[in-house]
């Protein structure tokens, strides 16, 4: 069974507020419509990272919307890039006056509710016709995140806080590129886990989900480069930067610019996890996602910043610590990752956006996950194989680096 809950993007989303910062921007939920950010190659979209929403360490692209087969499009900017959820979710305030078709089947409108670490993002299902980058892929089946649609059931809104508007989502949406071509699979063909609803009128009920109709990864609708993506990030100083620019490139070993190389493969296991083993703890939940904006792992030997809140306790390290973690797949995979753990009080005081050295516990994360989020994905090209689709011969779900 795949990784329904758990630790996805909207772990990110403590964003700076665990260091006394803000949340999303003040100025309402509208989005900019300018062109999508676009790079010389047709499988790159332009990833940034800034502060201008009051967030640090997430990467944003722009994403042009349109209802189907028209041209009755919005481009929608800081659209968050999530290597550790599946499909596109967007603000119904970010759309404009884009109206996507809602999926519906004999009168029953569907709605999701996307859980993650932190809250819940609530809202119908519908299709849309996706650009990114240079690659377009037609009929996605998305989320809109609206907290107004019918009426919220108990079995969604008790999971959790509503993450329903930019300030609380820190983003004008999530664009999940992880491992999976759906964001349920299976498991939702045959059985309710409090995440697909019917609804009718106002009321909404849990039910099943054909799998045709579950949020779906876009980069497996693309015509090519669609087994995968690379996220590729410029290195970030210790003391973090006011923005970074990279990229994020559509397909793995599909050409020259998205080639393995060196890179070491780590297959995944059914629910995407790896183990990491750290300081002679082996952390067999562990993965990569660049929707954390921390690293988010245990370790009582490092001094917590005396200005942590709520469920994420920041490490403030005396000075910057050089830390690593062997890697390990159950193919028999090995290798390493280096990773640097900086001070969260002096980073979150710097003014800057973003950082290499940011971590912290987690209240809910158990001693057998290391979450390595977006600090780790600065200074490398970081491979995300998809389920069913194979790359350098080998076979997805797979994390590379």
């Amino acid at each position: 069974m795949r990784k329904i809950l758990g630790i996805l993007s909207a772990v990110a989303l403590l964003s700076v507020a665990a260091c006394g910062g803000g949340g999303g921007g003040g100025g309402g939920d509208t989005a900019t419509t300018t062109s999508t950010s676009t790079s010389p190659n047709s499988n790159v979209a332009v990833v940034n990272v800034e502060g201008s929403l009051g967030t640090a360490n997430v990467p944003y692209v722009s994403v042009r919307v349109c209802a189907p087969g028209s041209s009755n499009c919005q481009t929608i900017d800081h659209i968050m890039v999530d290597t550790g959820s599946t499909g596109l979710r967007v603000l119904k305030s970010a759309l404009g006056t884009t109206t996507l078709p809602q999926t519906t089947v004999s009168g029953t409108g569907y709605a999701e509710c996307a859980q993650f670490a932190d809250g819940v993002s609530w809202g119908p299902l519908a299709t849309a016709d996706i650009t990114l980058g240079g690659t377009s892929a037609s009929n996605v089946p998305v989320q809109v995140i609206d907290g107004n649609y019918a009426a919220v059931p108990s079995g969604c809104s008790s999971l959790g806080p509503q993450n329903n508007t930019q300030a609380n989502l820190g983003a004008n949406g999530i664009l999940g590129v992880g491992l999976w071509k759906t964001d349920c699979g299976a498991t939702c063909v045959s059985a309710t886990v409090g995440l697909y609803y019917a609804c009718q009128g106002t009321s909404c009920s849990e039910t099943t989900m054909p799998q045709d109709k579950q949020t779906h990864n876009p980069v497996d609708l693309f015509a090519s480069d669609n087994n995968g993506v690379v996220l590729q990030m410029p290195a970030v100083a210790d003391t973090g930067a006011k923005s970074v620019t990279g990229s994020l490139i559509f397909g793995v070993a599909t050409r020259t610019n998205n080639a393995l190389g060196a890179a070491q493969v780590y297959p995944t296991d059914v629910v995407g996890n790896i183990t990491a083993n750290y300081k002679g703890t082996a952390m067999s939940g562990s993965f990569f996602d660049s929707g954390s904006n921390m690293m988010f792992f245990h370790d009582a030997s490092i001094a917590p910043c005396s200005s942590s809140s709520g469920m994420a306790t920041l490490y403030c390290p005396s000075s910057t610590q050089q830390l690593s973690a062997a890697l390990s797949a159950s193919d028999g995979s090995n290798g390493s990752v280096n990773f640097v753990l900086a001070n969260g009080d002096a980073m979150a005081a710097s003014g800057n956006a973003a950082f290499s050295g940011l971590g912290a516990s987690y209240s809910t994360l158990g001693a057998s996950t290391f979450d390595f989020g977006m600090p780790v994905f600065f200074g490398r090209s970081v491979f995300i194989g998809m389920e069913g689709h194979t790359a350098g011969g080998k076979t997805g779900p797979f994390f590379g680096l």
